[in-house]
């Protein structure tokens, strides 16, 4: 099985936060396999000290990406 993510870890990534765009480096991966096939991708972003818990379809290259989502 080969699974690829779509960010890495040090990229800088755009996320929603309480209402507000942030935007943070990824500090850890996650992958989860289950039973049935199905596969998340969790990402830990980290900036000044905070850490954030995003699945893949969450963050996004650009700030803009992260507007045109909402």
């Amino acid at each position: 099985m080969t699974i690829e993510t779509k960010y890495n870890i040090g990229d800088k990534v755009w996320f929603g936060s309480l209402g507000f765009s942030k935007s943070a480096s990824i500090s850890e991966i996650k992958i989860y396999v289950m039973i049935d096939g199905d596969i998340r991708i969790e990402y830990h972003i980290e900036k000044n000290g905070y850490c954030w818990q995003r699945n893949e379809h969450e963050i996004f290259h650009t700030k803009e990406e992260l507007l045109k989502s909402l």
